[in-house]
């Protein structure tokens, strides 16, 4: 017993080993991930680039919830809505769609960079394209939605009549 406690003591008191621990490889997969998902939300130029896009599903919304309020006979013809979409409906579709969108562009604009030229705006322009498409798509969804609750002469459409009247 003496022999394990005098053992156990010079384990203890003797100087501490100063080999180094391996270091691990970097995690480059992890941190490409981290980049994509963070990217899009950091790149200011890439914002502005989706602006046609946020505005074009923002008037498409506006309108969708105006035609629920003044139509209410009228369907909703987007198959990932319901027939009738309440406003919380709406609301997390379009953010769904929205960051599912941005993610679409930003693959699009990481795939158009050219290590060899850093500085080049051609995958921003790829992705203002992208922009523009969906949100003249959305523009004009909105368009028609405006007519359904519009009368030609500027004139709107009261929920609870079916005609025209002139704006008070």
């Amino acid at each position: 017993m003496r022999v394990l406690a005098l053992f156990v003591a010079l384990l203890l008191s003797a100087p501490t080993m100063t080999a180094q621990a391996p270091v691990p490889a970097p995690k480059t997969k992890g941190r490409k991930v981290l980049r994509f998902l963070v990217g899009p939300w950091k790149d200011w130029r890439f914002l502005v680039a989706m602006a046609p896009f946020a505005v074009g599903l923002s008037f498409d919304g506006h309108s969708t919830a105006l035609v629920r309020r003044r139509r209410p006979g009228a369907v909703e013809l987007n198959p990932f809505l319901p027939a009738h979409p309440k406003p919380r409906h709406m609301v997390t579709f379009g953010v769904v769609y929205f960051v599912g969108q941005t993610y679409a562009a930003w693959g699009i604009k990481t795939l158009a960079t050219d290590p060899a030229k850093p500085n080049s705006l051609e995958p921003y322009a790829w992705a203002v394209a992208y922009s523009m498409a969906l949100g003249t798509v959305h523009g004009l969804a909105a368009r028609s939605n405006y007519r359904l609750v519009t009368c030609p002469s500027g004139f709107y459409k009261p929920p609870s009549r079916p005609g025209c009247v002139a704006r008070q």
